[in-house]
Protein backbone atom coordinates (compact mmCIF):
# COMPACT_ATOMS: atom_id res chain seq x y z
CA UNK A 1 0.00 0.00 0.00
CA UNK A 2 1.29 3.61 -0.48
CA UNK A 3 1.61 4.01 3.49
CA UNK A 4 4.02 1.02 3.85
CA UNK A 5 5.91 1.67 0.74
CA UNK A 6 8.04 4.57 2.24
CA UNK A 7 8.47 2.57 5.51
CA UNK A 8 9.72 -0.82 3.67
CA UNK A 9 11.87 0.91 0.63
CA UNK A 10 14.56 2.73 2.27
CA UNK A 11 14.92 0.08 4.54
CA UNK A 12 15.04 -2.23 2.03
CA UNK A 13 17.94 -0.73 0.43
CA UNK A 14 20.03 0.30 3.65
CA UNK A 15 19.41 -3.79 4.79
CA UNK A 16 20.65 -4.93 1.35
CA UNK A 17 23.66 -2.31 0.72
CA UNK A 18 25.26 -3.47 3.98
CA UNK A 19 25.15 -6.91 3.19
CA UNK A 20 26.78 -6.43 -0.12
CA UNK A 21 29.46 -4.59 1.16
CA UNK A 22 30.18 -6.07 4.03
CA UNK A 23 30.78 -9.14 1.41
CA UNK A 24 33.01 -7.18 -0.40
CA UNK A 25 35.26 -5.95 2.88
CA UNK A 26 34.77 -9.14 4.50
CA UNK A 27 32.91 -7.97 7.70
CA UNK A 28 29.73 -8.17 9.77
CA UNK A 29 27.26 -6.43 8.39
CA UNK A 30 25.42 -5.41 11.41
CA UNK A 31 28.76 -4.79 13.33
CA UNK A 32 28.56 -1.09 14.34
CA UNK A 33 31.06 -0.42 17.02
CA UNK A 34 33.19 1.67 14.97
CA UNK A 35 30.43 4.07 15.61
CA UNK A 36 29.37 3.63 19.21
CA UNK A 37 31.50 6.34 20.41
CA UNK A 38 33.27 6.77 23.96
CA UNK A 39 35.01 10.31 25.33
CA UNK A 40 37.46 11.34 23.37
CA UNK A 41 36.95 9.93 19.98
CA UNK A 42 38.79 10.81 16.82
CA UNK A 43 36.38 12.85 14.75
CA UNK A 44 38.24 11.56 12.08
CA UNK A 45 38.19 8.43 12.33
CA UNK A 46 34.42 8.86 13.19
CA UNK A 47 33.20 7.47 10.27
CA UNK A 48 34.54 4.08 10.56
CA UNK A 49 34.43 1.12 7.71
CA UNK A 50 34.17 0.92 4.11
CA UNK A 51 30.40 -0.60 4.98
CA UNK A 52 29.84 2.26 7.34
CA UNK A 53 30.80 5.33 4.90
CA UNK A 54 28.62 3.28 1.91
CA UNK A 55 25.94 3.08 4.43
CA UNK A 56 26.01 6.87 5.05
CA UNK A 57 25.88 6.91 1.41
CA UNK A 58 23.11 4.66 0.84
CA UNK A 59 21.13 6.36 3.56
CA UNK A 60 21.05 9.96 1.94
CA UNK A 61 20.14 8.56 -1.16
CA UNK A 62 17.42 6.90 0.30
CA UNK A 63 16.40 10.47 1.93
CA UNK A 64 15.42 12.04 -1.50
CA UNK A 65 12.98 9.66 -1.54
CA UNK A 66 11.74 9.32 1.38
CA UNK A 67 11.56 13.72 2.39
CA UNK A 68 9.81 14.19 -0.66
CA UNK A 69 6.82 11.77 0.33
CA UNK A 70 6.98 12.86 3.80
CA UNK A 71 7.87 15.95 3.96
CA UNK A 72 11.44 17.12 6.53
CA UNK A 73 11.91 15.34 10.23
CA UNK A 74 11.50 17.27 13.49
CA UNK A 75 12.95 20.44 13.84
CA UNK A 76 11.89 21.16 17.14
CA UNK A 77 12.92 19.76 20.36
CA UNK A 78 12.01 19.76 23.62
CA UNK A 79 14.89 18.42 25.93
CA UNK A 80 13.97 18.91 29.56
CA UNK A 81 15.21 17.69 33.33
CA UNK A 82 12.15 18.68 34.82
CA UNK A 83 8.56 16.56 34.47
CA UNK A 84 6.97 19.58 32.06
CA UNK A 85 8.45 18.08 28.47
CA UNK A 86 5.79 15.95 27.36
CA UNK A 87 3.16 19.04 29.27
CA UNK A 88 4.85 21.28 26.84
CA UNK A 89 4.84 19.01 24.03
CA UNK A 90 1.00 18.09 24.54
CA UNK A 91 0.17 21.68 24.34
CA UNK A 92 2.34 22.38 21.49
CA UNK A 93 1.11 19.74 19.46
CA UNK A 94 -2.60 20.61 19.82
CA UNK A 95 -1.59 23.82 18.30
CA UNK A 96 -3.04 24.75 14.59
CA UNK A 97 -0.31 23.82 12.11
CA UNK A 98 1.45 20.90 14.57
CA UNK A 99 1.09 17.68 13.55
CA UNK A 100 1.85 15.19 16.83
CA UNK A 101 3.63 12.35 16.61
CA UNK A 102 1.80 8.79 16.99
CA UNK A 103 2.81 5.66 18.67
CA UNK A 104 3.85 2.69 16.34
CA UNK A 105 1.56 -0.39 15.58
CA UNK A 106 2.34 -2.81 19.24
CA UNK A 107 4.55 -0.22 20.99
CA UNK A 108 3.34 0.44 24.47
CA UNK A 109 1.33 2.90 25.72
CA UNK A 110 3.76 4.60 27.24
CA UNK A 111 5.74 5.33 24.18
CA UNK A 112 2.88 8.27 23.48
CA UNK A 113 4.66 10.73 25.55
CA UNK A 114 8.50 10.33 24.52
CA UNK A 115 9.72 8.15 21.36
CA UNK A 116 13.14 8.21 22.69
CA UNK A 117 14.46 7.76 19.68
CA UNK A 118 17.58 9.66 19.65
CA UNK A 119 18.64 8.85 23.69
CA UNK A 120 18.09 5.13 23.08
CA UNK A 121 21.67 4.32 23.33
CA UNK A 122 22.17 3.50 18.79
CA UNK A 123 25.21 4.20 16.89
CA UNK A 124 24.79 6.30 14.10
CA UNK A 125 24.82 3.53 11.73
CA UNK A 126 22.08 2.12 13.50
CA UNK A 127 19.96 5.32 13.61
CA UNK A 128 20.56 5.68 10.29
CA UNK A 129 18.52 2.33 9.81
CA UNK A 130 16.27 2.93 12.19
CA UNK A 131 15.22 6.67 11.21
CA UNK A 132 12.21 5.89 8.77
CA UNK A 133 10.44 3.69 11.78
CA UNK A 134 10.89 6.81 13.97
CA UNK A 135 9.14 9.49 10.94
CA UNK A 136 6.75 6.82 10.60
CA UNK A 137 5.56 8.58 13.86
CA UNK A 138 4.37 11.79 11.67
CA UNK A 139 3.64 9.58 8.46
CA UNK A 140 -0.43 11.06 8.35
CA UNK A 141 0.94 14.68 8.48
CA UNK A 142 1.06 17.60 6.04
CA UNK A 143 4.30 17.60 4.47
CA UNK A 144 3.72 21.39 5.35
CA UNK A 145 3.37 20.94 9.47
CA UNK A 146 5.32 21.73 11.85
CA UNK A 147 6.77 18.42 14.13
CA UNK A 148 8.18 18.42 17.89
CA UNK A 149 9.80 15.44 19.87
CA UNK A 150 9.82 16.17 23.28
CA UNK A 151 12.47 13.85 25.32
CA UNK A 152 13.24 13.93 28.58
CA UNK A 153 16.42 11.92 27.93
CA UNK A 154 17.72 14.64 24.98
CA UNK A 155 19.36 16.59 27.39
CA UNK A 156 22.14 14.39 29.22
CA UNK A 157 23.07 11.80 26.18
CA UNK A 158 26.38 12.49 25.86
CA UNK A 159 26.24 11.65 21.94
CA UNK A 160 22.81 12.95 21.23
CA UNK A 161 23.99 16.59 19.33
CA UNK A 162 26.28 14.75 17.54
CA UNK A 163 23.85 12.28 16.29
CA UNK A 164 21.46 14.86 15.37
CA UNK A 165 23.92 17.19 13.66
CA UNK A 166 25.37 14.75 11.55
CA UNK A 167 21.79 13.19 10.44
CA UNK A 168 20.42 16.19 9.27
CA UNK A 169 23.16 17.15 7.44
CA UNK A 170 23.13 13.14 5.57
CA UNK A 171 19.13 14.46 5.30
CA UNK A 172 20.35 18.07 3.49
CA UNK A 173 18.13 19.30 6.26
CA UNK A 174 19.56 22.79 7.88
CA UNK A 175 20.91 22.48 10.88
CA UNK A 176 20.38 26.21 11.31
CA UNK A 177 16.63 25.40 11.07
CA UNK A 178 16.62 23.65 14.32
CA UNK A 179 15.05 24.86 17.92
CA UNK A 180 15.60 23.45 21.47
CA UNK A 181 13.43 24.56 24.35
CA UNK A 182 15.28 23.02 27.41
CA UNK A 183 13.41 22.85 30.55
CA UNK A 184 15.26 22.47 34.24
CA UNK A 185 14.50 21.41 37.84
CA UNK A 186 16.00 21.87 40.65
CA UNK A 187 18.51 18.74 39.84
CA UNK A 188 17.85 17.57 43.73
CA UNK A 189 14.24 17.67 43.44
CA UNK A 190 14.97 15.96 39.47
CA UNK A 191 16.79 13.39 41.49
CA UNK A 192 14.44 11.79 44.09
CA UNK A 193 11.73 12.21 41.22
CA UNK A 194 13.87 10.05 39.01
CA UNK A 195 14.08 7.27 42.37
CA UNK A 196 10.54 7.11 42.80
CA UNK A 197 9.69 6.50 39.25
CA UNK A 198 12.43 3.62 39.40
CA UNK A 199 10.60 2.29 42.80
CA UNK A 200 7.19 2.78 41.41
CA UNK A 201 7.74 1.52 37.83
CA UNK A 202 11.02 0.30 37.44
CA UNK A 203 12.10 2.70 35.26
CA UNK A 204 15.06 4.82 35.00
CA UNK A 205 16.75 3.13 37.93
CA UNK A 206 20.22 4.38 38.75
CA UNK A 207 23.08 1.90 37.34
CA UNK A 208 24.32 1.49 40.75
CA UNK A 209 20.70 1.28 41.99
CA UNK A 210 21.41 -0.22 45.86
CA UNK A 211 18.39 -1.82 46.75
CA UNK A 212 15.29 0.47 47.21
CA UNK A 213 17.71 2.89 49.34
CA UNK A 214 18.02 6.44 47.67
CA UNK A 215 20.42 8.03 50.10
CA UNK A 216 23.23 4.46 49.25
CA UNK A 217 22.65 4.55 45.95
CA UNK A 218 23.38 8.58 45.60
CA UNK A 219 26.57 8.12 47.80
CA UNK A 220 27.76 4.78 45.13
CA UNK A 221 26.94 7.57 42.39
CA UNK A 222 29.07 10.53 43.85
CA UNK A 223 31.56 8.01 44.54
CA UNK A 224 32.32 6.31 41.32
CA UNK A 225 31.92 10.27 39.65
CA UNK A 226 35.12 11.56 42.07
CA UNK A 227 36.79 8.37 41.25
CA UNK A 228 36.13 8.62 37.55
CA UNK A 229 37.22 12.27 37.42
CA UNK A 230 40.45 11.45 39.53
CA UNK A 231 41.69 9.19 37.01
CA UNK A 232 40.63 10.24 33.23
CA UNK A 233 42.15 12.99 30.95
CA UNK A 234 39.46 15.72 30.60
CA UNK A 235 41.18 17.95 28.39
CA UNK A 236 39.82 14.73 26.29
CA UNK A 237 37.23 13.25 27.48
CA UNK A 238 35.46 15.62 29.50
CA UNK A 239 32.16 14.58 31.72
CA UNK A 240 30.77 12.20 28.86
CA UNK A 241 32.92 9.24 29.90
CA UNK A 242 31.91 9.10 33.58
CA UNK A 243 28.04 7.69 33.57
CA UNK A 244 26.80 10.92 33.53
CA UNK A 245 23.59 10.52 31.12
CA UNK A 246 22.36 8.03 33.64
CA UNK A 247 21.06 7.66 37.17
CA UNK A 248 19.97 10.06 40.12
CA UNK A 249 22.70 12.21 40.67
CA UNK A 250 24.72 12.90 37.93
CA UNK A 251 22.44 13.80 34.79
CA UNK A 252 21.63 17.27 37.10
CA UNK A 253 24.87 18.75 35.88
CA UNK A 254 23.24 21.14 33.62
CA UNK A 255 26.39 22.80 32.55
CA UNK A 256 28.25 20.56 31.30
CA UNK A 257 25.36 19.40 29.25
CA UNK A 258 24.01 22.59 27.81
CA UNK A 259 27.75 23.22 26.70
CA UNK A 260 27.93 19.85 24.97
CA UNK A 261 25.39 21.03 22.84
CA UNK A 262 26.19 24.43 22.26
CA UNK A 263 29.69 22.58 20.45
CA UNK A 264 26.74 21.37 17.72
CA UNK A 265 24.73 23.99 17.75
CA UNK A 266 24.51 27.43 18.17
CA UNK A 267 23.53 29.00 21.61
CA UNK A 268 20.67 31.02 19.90
CA UNK A 269 19.02 28.08 18.85
CA UNK A 270 18.21 27.87 22.44
CA UNK A 271 15.61 28.46 25.00
CA UNK A 272 16.47 27.61 28.54
CA UNK A 273 14.18 28.11 31.11
CA UNK A 274 12.92 25.93 34.60
CA UNK A 275 10.00 24.35 35.86
CA UNK A 276 9.68 27.31 38.68
CA UNK A 277 9.43 29.92 35.54
CA UNK A 278 6.99 27.57 34.09
CA UNK A 279 4.84 27.82 36.85
CA UNK A 280 5.21 31.00 37.96
CA UNK A 281 5.24 32.83 34.43
CA UNK A 282 3.26 30.35 32.73
CA UNK A 283 1.49 32.44 29.56
CA UNK A 284 4.90 34.46 29.25
CA UNK A 285 7.33 31.58 29.17
CA UNK A 286 5.02 29.88 26.97
CA UNK A 287 4.82 33.01 24.55
CA UNK A 288 8.40 32.75 24.82
CA UNK A 289 8.70 29.32 23.80
CA UNK A 290 6.58 30.00 20.36
CA UNK A 291 8.47 32.71 19.29
CA UNK A 292 11.28 31.19 19.79
CA UNK A 293 10.34 28.10 18.00
CA UNK A 294 8.43 30.02 15.28
CA UNK A 295 5.03 28.88 15.73
CA UNK A 296 2.34 31.17 14.24
CA UNK A 297 -0.70 32.00 16.37
CA UNK A 298 -0.70 29.83 19.03
CA UNK A 299 -3.33 29.76 21.45
CA UNK A 300 -2.01 30.05 25.35
CA UNK A 301 -3.65 27.79 26.92
CA UNK A 302 -6.04 28.50 30.10
CA UNK A 303 -4.82 26.14 32.35
CA UNK A 304 -0.87 24.29 32.52
CA UNK A 305 -0.68 21.24 34.48
CA UNK A 306 1.72 21.60 37.53
CA UNK A 307 3.96 18.84 38.75
CA UNK A 308 3.40 17.29 42.18
CA UNK A 309 5.71 19.00 44.63
CA UNK A 310 8.02 16.51 46.49
CA UNK A 311 8.88 16.08 49.91
CA UNK A 312 12.75 15.12 50.04
CA UNK A 313 14.04 13.26 52.92
CA UNK A 314 16.86 15.18 55.30
CA UNK A 315 19.34 13.14 53.91
CA UNK A 316 19.26 15.25 50.45
CA UNK A 317 21.54 18.11 51.89
CA UNK A 318 24.68 16.76 51.01
CA UNK A 319 23.33 15.90 47.59
CA UNK A 320 22.62 19.79 47.55
CA UNK A 321 26.10 20.27 48.56
CA UNK A 322 27.64 18.56 45.53
CA UNK A 323 25.34 21.05 43.32
CA UNK A 324 26.43 23.87 44.71
CA UNK A 325 29.31 24.33 42.22
CA UNK A 326 27.40 22.73 39.08
CA UNK A 327 24.70 25.25 39.80
CA UNK A 328 27.46 28.50 40.07
CA UNK A 329 28.55 27.07 36.81
CA UNK A 330 25.44 27.48 35.27
CA UNK A 331 24.38 30.68 36.32
CA UNK A 332 27.71 31.63 34.58
CA UNK A 333 26.67 29.99 31.70
CA UNK A 334 23.64 32.40 31.58
CA UNK A 335 25.56 35.64 32.21
CA UNK A 336 27.73 34.63 29.07
CA UNK A 337 24.48 33.79 26.98
CA UNK A 338 21.38 35.96 28.36
CA UNK A 339 20.15 35.73 25.60
CA UNK A 340 19.26 31.90 25.76
CA UNK A 341 17.69 31.59 29.00
CA UNK A 342 14.43 33.14 30.22
CA UNK A 343 14.13 36.74 31.73
CA UNK A 344 18.04 36.33 32.66
CA UNK A 345 19.61 39.57 33.97
CA UNK A 346 23.27 39.39 33.80
CA UNK A 347 25.18 39.78 36.87
CA UNK A 348 22.03 39.69 39.27
CA UNK A 349 23.14 36.39 41.09
CA UNK A 350 19.77 35.16 41.41
CA UNK A 351 19.13 31.24 41.92
CA UNK A 352 18.14 29.54 38.86
CA UNK A 353 16.37 26.77 41.71
CA UNK A 354 14.71 27.86 44.37
CA UNK A 355 15.20 26.21 47.73
CA UNK A 356 12.81 23.39 48.92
Amino acid sequence: TPSMRPRSLSRLLLVLSSATVARSVDVNPWHSSSLELGGGYDESSWLGTAEDRHHGMVFEEAARYELAIRGEPPKIFVLDAADESSTITEILNRQEGVCAGQRLEGEPASIGKEFRFWSSGHSQKQIEMEFWEYMNRWENCDVDQMKIDGNSRLLGGPHTPKFIKHTYAKLNVSEEELRFVVLLRDPVQRAYAEYQNCVRNGRGCSPVQASNNFEETVARELQDWKKCNAERDFTTTRWQGCGTCDGYSLPGLYAEQLENWFQYFNSSQFLVATEDMLKESPKPLFNAIVDHIGLQDAAVPRFFPKAEAIELPESSTELAQFFDQPNVKLLEMADTYPDVFFKHMPGTKQQFFKLP
